[in-house]
């Protein structure tokens, strides 16, 4: 089976599932496979479904400081 097959049994062959949000952040790749992305996708899916990583309703970290990217640049 493949990687987008995968992805598309763990998107849609659960009837409970309502909404799904994933967030991906760019790696040191220059270029990320198809397959890859759909791989990367299927085992996220697989993770929060059984119970191996916590689902969250919020995306980020609240607590986190923030910079202004200005003060990034100056400082570099």
């Amino acid at each position: 089976m493949s990687a987008k097959q995968r992805l598309m049994d763990a998107l849609f062959d659960n009837k409970e599932r309502t909404h799904i949000n994933l967030k991906f952040f760019r790696g040191t790749a220059s270029n990320v496979s198809e397959e890859d992305l759909c791989e990367q996708s299927a085992s996220a899916i697989f993770q929060v479904d059984s119970g191996l990583v916590d689902r969250k309703s919020s995306f980020g970290d609240s607590d986190a400081r923030q910079t202004e990217v200005a003060k990034v640049i100056a400082a570099a």
